[in-house]
């Protein structure tokens, strides 16, 4: 007997630390977190493929993302 485990979703990691700004919605000022985002195909836990690769940037505190400028 053989099972294929296939899966494909969106995919999000922390790459690292980003700029110090002020928050549109929380309104304090601090560092922001560099977050990566694509869309993958993954086949027995292995990602096979990735595309439509993003970088934006989470508030350290509320969690409000934006674009990296």
């Amino acid at each position: 007997m053989f099972f294929l485990i296939f899966g494909a979703g969106k995919h999000e990691k922390e790459v690292g630390f980003g700029e110090y700004r002020t928050c549109l919605r929380c309104n304090n000022h601090t560092q922001w977190i560099k977050i990566e985002k694509c869309n993958r195909v993954s086949l027995f836990f292995v990602p096979v493929l990735s595309w439509g690769k993003v970088q934006t940037q989470r508030c350290g505190i509320c969690g409000h993302s934006a674009l990296t400028p």
